[in-house]
């Protein structure tokens, strides 16, 4: 802290930290910290190479739905990240389809609320209404398959087909 600077606690109880903040570091907690910390440095570029390979490979499954917009950079983008738009399609509905065959998927970071006026990102970035109303994100992991990715795609895939069957049916 600067000196002549006057900080106002945020919690209270005790004097530690000029009075600031009570009670004692947490040292179990720091330790098991640090520790997380070692071991996700540990080779963490040849994870992330793994799985930019994987979310590569999801894309190019993806895009063969038709109508599937992919959000971003193909290039500029972090490893996990699979973030596309289906224009036409509930995102919500195919969020909740997917989840009820024990894939996890969402429509918005989980800061962007529950205004239900889509992705804030996508629509400052296409200025496409439509386009932010119908996003859906996957985030992959070191331990992400290919037989995981195929499922994802195939069963996004049904669904997307039997809303557009049901629209036009209408």
């Amino acid at each position: 802290m600067r000196h002549g600077v006057t900080l106002s606690p945020f919690q209270f109880g005790g004097k530690q930290e000029g009075g600031v903040r009570p009670g004692t570091e947490n040292t179990p907690l720091i330790v098991g910290a640090v520790t997380a910390i070692v071991i996700a440095q540990k080779n963490y570029k040849h994870r992330a190479a793994h799985v930019a390979k994987m979310r590569d490979t999801f894309f190019k499954a993806v895009s063969t739905i038709g109508g599937v917009l992919i959000n971003g950079s193909l290039e500029h983008r972090v490893a996990n990240n699979v973030h596309i738009s289906i224009p036409g399609v509930d995102s919500e509905f195919a969020v909740i389809s997917l989840d009820a065959k024990g894939i996890a998927c969402a429509t918005k970071s989980a800061c962007g609320g529950a205004k239900g006026d889509g992705s804030a990102v996508v629509r400052a970035l296409t200025n496409d209404a439509n386009r932010a109303l119908s996003t859906i994100r996957f985030t992959l992991g070191e331990t992400t398959t290919q037989r995981e990715i195929d499922v994802t795609v195939a069963c996004l895939r049904a669904h997307v087909d039997r809303v557009r069957a049901f629209i036009e049916r209408q």
